[in-house]
């Protein structure tokens, strides 16, 4: 089962599928398929987080619990061994590569299913709070960006990077890795912060990042990502913000395209 450019609002899903025809026998042309399921179809409500993991099935991370949906029924997950989810309440699903699925709660803590079986990680929910958004790296190594901060899976415990990470305190809400394996993370206005391959030490980019008039205290930062979820970057991206990248002994090749008051996503067309 395979569901492309699947959007999610308010508990109702929409499919677009692209298919290759031919109108006349032999010259090719697009048809645009797009299926919608709703309350009426089962589909539940307030979809915060959907993953697709690796068997096919979609994962749907919402206020009411964690469902699963396979192109036509939606079902509320039921662990078949291992621990209970710490909440009905997720906020974040994540699908890696490597298999299974990363859940995260609105009131905090990790949970990973794998086959049916949970797995829980720590006392933890009341130090990370929220978990917002997952990422995993080259390395295979999975982070998370949560209420009080950065978090880092080091099986078998996630683990907050302290000072010598240089990650500043506040909240950070978004992350993803480009295609050069650079970690990127940022708050809504800042700080934009990155970690190169192989480094143990972030690096900040910006502290603070001015919204612009009229949009003032209204409309924050986000990444663009590509279809394979990586966060795009640019060289010749210069923010107006951005003042001091020429000052940089060892500058990047390329900054984060961001975005102002949506999420992005670009198909490998583009």
């Amino acid at each position: 089962m395979r569901l492309a450019g699947l959007v999610s609002l308010l508990g109702v899903l929409g499919a677009v599928s692209l298919s290759v025809a031919a109108a006349d026998g032999t010259v090719p042309r697009e048809r645009i398929g797009h299926d919608v399921w709703g309350f009426k179809e089962g589909a539940p409500e307030n979809v915060i987080s959907i993953a697709q993991s690796d068997d096919g099935f979609l994962w749907l991370g919402t206020p009411s619990g964690l469902f699963r949906f396979d192109g036509s029924r939606f079902e509320r997950f039921q662990p078949s061994s291992g621990d209970a989810l710490l909440s009905t309440q997720v906020s974040a699903v994540f699908a890696p590569p490597t298999g299974g699925l990363w859940v995260g709660y609105l009131f905090g803590g990790f949970s990973f299913i794998r086959n049916g079986k949970v797995r829980n990680f720590g006392n933890l929910p009341s130090e990370t709070r929220s978990v917002r958004v997952f990422a995993q790296g080259p390395d295979g190594v999975v982070w998370a960006t949560c209420s009080t901060g950065l978090w880092r899976f080091e099986d078998p415990h996630w683990v907050h990077p302290g000072a010598e990470w240089n990650v500043p305190p506040g909240l950070l809400f978004h992350i993803g890795f480009d295609r050069q394996g650079v970690l990127w993370t940022l708050g809504d206005y800042g700080p934009l912060l990155f970690l190169r391959p192989g480094a143990s030490r972030f690096e900040i980019v910006q502290e603070h990042l001015e919204p612009e008039a009229p949009a003032k205290n209204s409309w924050t930062y986000d990444f663009r990502i590509d279809a394979d979820r990586r966060v795009m970057s640019d060289p010749s991206s210069r923010p107006p913000w951005l003042h001091d990248i020429q000052d940089r002994r060892d500058p990047l090749p390329a900054l984060p395209l961001l975005t102002k008051g949506s999420v992005e996503i670009v198909d490998r067309r583009d």
